[in-house]
């Protein structure tokens, strides 16, 4: 390998403030290492006025690749050199992550010394101040060095590509943990290296370790500023932690690096899309498209970017632009028909699905989509022959057979839609609305008692859902169970309190039931709700009507009882259409006058129990179908 594809070593300065002079006197002769990009060296006097100077002086001693230690008594007597530096010097060279070299600078007494050990210099360890050409010695000092950093650089290069290609390994097996120590080790042989930084950052990324890949991509940043890539990962990061103004930043800085690179405005948009900045996103795409014209991929997310502002003219216009360029690309087709079906253009959006399926026939999605849009246009045979084909790509697509069910019910084929809803619930059991509309056919079928437990089905997975209770009570109604289907109606009304349909519902139950007066009440609420359903307005006059009949009836047992106070019988009819009517409390009293002029009217006291009972007094109604039930026995009470 060639000199200058190695980088530069750090060389660091150990030495007393005494022995400056033969510091700088060989940093001069290391000048040609340093033009030749061997090392770069530095010494305390490189720290700035006002940083902290042993911080300084630790972060350069730590980093360093060598470290040469200046002897003379100045140093043996130093604290801070010989306790402190070259404590850490040796410290790192006996880990092996430094090179320590000791140079003689003038005689001292160094027998048994730490260092001692180690290869010294100048040559046979002769002090610098002996030699009778300085010069000479220096010399000796520098081309000894250049062998040595030659021999490290060899060496950390071979190790760098060690662990870098163990870091790769790891990577391809997703073992990253392992990836990251192996990047670590790297990064202590050369931890000037902006890539390894940036590889380090993309394995924590896979991690999800956001705010480590970040603090990764920033030294990457800071070790080579003018590096694209860095400032679009971290720009990736940064929208993942949820700091989107600050990703921002970080695609503007990699644009204004490279400015007429059309992706980086593609990457942009992409960012500002996941935040939801779609008119910014627009911005950008348009940026990417005058850079880059013939890119099919900027008009197709510029696309979906103006479906999601509802901008679906534009849309459309721009995924033409796509298709143009990319004529083969299915999804293109796909999704210009989703904006053609936003804007209720049903017959282009299906042309437009018809292309995506030519080109790839077995994409179960484009038939589900296509069908949709024959459902608008109630081409329901069409839409099942869709549905038939993306059951056919996917039959556990529980969807399509649950709009396959409803295309069919709109055929009122409801037998075959009850059959697509059961396939629907055995993919997919938990899922209320699937029993929701098989009950909706079984009703279509008069099958109401299947009807019913569907609908409880449905109301047991989604017990608000005031649909399933008021269905219920039509199929209730159909059965002329008018109590219960007053209970399901009155639970439709408690979840939701706003629809005139419900209130229209339980008033016709009321009124099968004779329970006129109540049945207006309901009527005059949906219509409050609903003035223009003429249905209602039908059903509350049929109500007023018979209410007037029975109210009638009330007035003839009037005029009886009138005629004769103790007539028994015109009371206990009197209290009979009260109950019809539900007039509950008037009921009562008519039957206590029928039981008192005869207190063995059985039906008295039986209806009286009766009319007790709807109104929750248990203990009085109790009493009440006892003493009919004893008079109907003995005769007696």
């Amino acid at each position: 390998m060639a000199i200058e594809d190695y980088k530069p070593l750090k060389l660091f300065y150990c030495y007393a403030r005494e022995d400056k002079q033969y510091r700088n006197k060989l940093d001069d002769h290391l000048s040609n290492l340093k033009r030749l990009h061997q090392i770069n060296s530095w010494s305390d006097l490189e720290i700035i006025p006002g940083v902290d100077w042993k911080k300084a002086i630790d972060q350069q001693l730590n980093t360093a690749h060598i470290i040469l230690l200046l002897i003379s008594a100045s140093f043996m007597a130093s604290d801070y050199c010989y306790s402190i530096e070259m404590k850490r010097a040796l410290e790192r060279h006996e880990t092996g992550d430094a090179y320590v070299i000791p140079i003689i600078l003038r005689p001292v007494d160094m027998e048994d010394a730490p260092f001692s050990k180690l290869h010294v210099l100048p040559v046979e360890a002769k002090p610098i101040s002996l030699w009778q050409n300085r010069d000479e010695a220096f010399r000796n000092i520098a081309i000894n060095l250049r062998n040595i950093i030659k021999e490290l650089q060899t060496s950390i290069a071979i190790k760098k590509k060690f662990f870098l290609d163990k870091a790769a390994d790891y990577n391809n097996n997703a073992q990253y943990e392992d990836a990251i120590a192996a990047y670590d080790q790297a990064i202590k042989l050369d931890p000037d290296d902006d890539v390894i930084y940036y590889n380090k950052g993309e394995t924590l990324s896979f991690l999800e370790r956001n705010e480590d890949a970040l603090a990764a991509y920033d030294q990457a940043i800071k070790l080579n500023p003018k590096d694209v890539s860095s400032y679009l990962n971290k720009g990736a990061i940064l929208i993942t932690l949820g700091r989107n103004e600050d990703a921002i930043i970080a695609y503007d800085k990699a644009i204004e690096l490279d400015p007429y690179d059309s992706d980086l405005y593609y990457i942009k948009a992409t960012g500002l899309n996941e935040i939801g900045r779609y008119e910014e996103a627009i911005e950008a795409y348009d940026q990417g498209i005058k850079l880059a014209p013939n890119n099919a991929c900027i008009y197709a997310d510029k696309g979906s970017t103006l479906n999601h502002l509802e901008l679906y003219e534009e849309a459309v216009a721009v995924y033409d632009q796509a298709i143009k360029l990319s004529p083969k690309n299915s999804s293109l087709y796909a999704d210009k028909a989703s904006a053609l079906i936003n804007l209720k253009r049903y017959e282009e959006a299906i042309e437009a699905y018809n292309q995506a399926i030519k080109l790839e026939p077995d994409e179960d999605t484009n038939y589900f989509n296509k069908a949709h849009a024959l459902n608008n246009l109630k081409r329901h045979e069409e839409a099942i022959e869709a549905y038939d084909q993306v059951i056919k790509f996917d039959p556990i697509n529980s969807s399509a057979y649950i709009n396959k069910g409803l295309a069919l019910s709109n055929l009122a084929r409801y037998e075959e839609a009850v059959e697509a809803y059961d396939q629907a619930i055995n993919l997919e059991p938990d899922e209320g609305f699937n029993y929701f509309n098989k009950a909706y056919a079984l009703n279509e079928l008069k099958r109401y008692e299947e009807a019913v437990e569907a609908y409880d089905q449905a109301i047991e997975i989604d017990p608000i859902n005031s649909s399933a209770y008021n269905n219920k009570g039509l199929a209730l109604s159909n059965l002329a169970r008018y109590e219960e289907a007053i209970e399901a109606y009155d639970q439709a009304i408690e979840i939701d309190g706003y629809s005139s349909t419900e209130y229209h519902n339980k008033g016709f139950a009321l009124y099968n039931l004779k329970r006129y007066e109540e049945a207006v009440a309901f009527y005059d609420q949906a219509i409050e709700l609903n003035p223009g359903f003429a249905a209602t307005h039908y059903y509350r006059d049929d109500a007023l009507r018979d209410r007037e009949i029975y109210c009638k009836a009330v007035a003839m047992c009037e005029d009886a009882i009138k005629l004769n106070p103790n007539n028994a019988v015109a009371y206990f009819n009197k209290g009979n259409i009260l109950k019809d009517l539900g007039c509950y409390e008037e009921a009562i009293i008519a039957y206590d006058q029928a039981i008192e002029i005869d207190l063995t009217f059985i039906e008295a006291h039986y209806n009286k129990g009766y009319v007790l009972n709807k109104l929750k007094r248990r203990g009085e109604a109790q009493i009440s179908f006892d003493n009919s039930r004893i008079l109907k026995k003995y005769g007696v009470i």
